[in-house]
């Protein structure tokens, strides 16, 4: 195992941790009451899902991961999800409650560990088709030949990187700044008004421009936004 495997494996761990969705949810589950069992419960399942799922692709797909990437990487990805966002969108901005009619927002008070667990591997799974990073960095260790016990601890290094940005937020937040835990939950507590509606018109517009893009992508081999 070289020194320059190790960077490019930590490197590509270090861009794959910029992740909004993990960040959002921490942002909110760390204004729950007790949130610091609920939030590790949370990052177990993004680490657990992404390491095993790690061990699983470099131990039992190893030879297949280049065809494996060649698939993701295929034009046709994109736009397949560009057409999921796009229906999610109008589906938002249609069926959104308006600020009149809309009831103060709370956590659920049923989220326990084992939820936020489960939540952690859900929210993972659904984002895997963005995974392309990660499928890097597998590929990389598989052709250098890493072994097994290098190879543990590269994926181990990764995931380690991939949840430090969410668990960081969590203990600052947490921890040492209670203005911020105080915006966070007003933040939270507001999301009502002419914001709301700005939202509303933003997703209908762009479930609407992502879908045609798609479509044209699809049925006439050309595209509406740049590619």
């Amino acid at each position: 195992m070289t020194t320059s495997l190790v960077l490019a494996v930590l490197g590509i761990a270090l861009v794959d941790s910029a992740n909004p969705s993990a960040l959002a949810m921490t942002s909110y589950l760390v204004v729950r009451p007790d949130p610091w069992r609920v939030i590790r419960a949370y990052i177990s399942g993004i680490f657990t899902l992404y390491f095993t799922a790690g061990l699983i692709v470099v131990f039992l797909f190893g030879r297949a991961i280049d065809r494996i990437v060649d698939r993701l990487t295929s034009p046709v990805i994109p736009y397949a999800i560009e057409v999921v966002v796009g229906i999610a969108a109008l589906v938002y901005a249609f069926r959104s409650p308006t600020a009149g009619n809309r009831t103060k927002p709370t956590a659920p008070a049923t989220l326990t560990p084992r939820r936020a667990f489960g939540l952690g591997l859900t929210i993972t799974a659904i984002e895997g088709t963005t995974a392309l990073p990660y499928l890097g960095a597998l590929g990389a260790i598989s052709r250098a030949q890493v072994p097994p016990a290098g190879a543990v601890a590269l994926l181990l290094a990764y995931n380690l990187v991939f949840i430090a940005p969410p668990t960081a937020l969590a203990l600052v937040v947490w921890r040492t700044d209670t203005k911020l835990l105080e915006l966070l939950t007003s933040r939270r507590d507001r999301g009502t008004g002419i914001g709301r509606t700005v939202l509303r018109i933003a997703c209908g517009i762009l479930g609407v421009v992502l879908l045609l893009d798609a479509g044209m992508y699809f049925f006439a081999g050309e595209t509406l936004l740049p590619g």
